[in-house]
């Protein structure tokens, strides 16, 4: 759509040992674009309900989230989030060593049985953060 320069989703899990966690998608936009993208986002949840992605669509998300966790790897605070996601959630820290495996192995079922399960159209909080709008006092001029 060209209405964004940058989207992200993702998983916070909020008790170890529960199976309670949020999902989110997160976007920026001008805010005339807010509400189209809102729907936007709303409508592709849905259309991966009921269609894969496709093999190119896959592809592509594997292939930029092999570079960014090549990035995520030299830092320090990936490291610590990693660690203690694994100590809170009793995951074998080993576990981080293998993550390009798993990336490596995402399907588009795979996908899909996560849209389906993480993103329940009928639970969600939207969330707009907007500029304050300044207004001129006439006196002021």
């Amino acid at each position: 759509m060209g209405a964004t320069y940058h989207v992200s989703s993702g998983v916070t899990y909020m008790q170890p040992g529960t199976d309670y966690g949020q999902t989110y998608i997160a976007f920026d936009s001008s805010p005339e674009n807010v509400k189209k993208m809102t729907k936007a986002v709303f409508s592709e949840i849905k259309k991966l309900k009921k269609e894969l992605p496709t093999d190119l669509e896959v592809q592509n998300l594997i292939e930029k989230s092999l570079k960014q966790r090549e990035i995520y790897l030299e830092s320090n605070s990936y490291w610590i989030n990693a660690i203690q996601f694994c100590y809170k959630l009793e995951i074998d820290p080993r576990d981080i060593l293998q993550r390009n495996e798993r990336i490596k192995s995402v399907t588009p079922e795979i996908i899909q049985n996560m849209i389906i399960e993480h993103y329940p159209l009928y639970r969600n909080t939207v969330i707009s953060l907007f500029p304050e709008k300044r207004y001129r006092n006439k006196e002021s001029k």
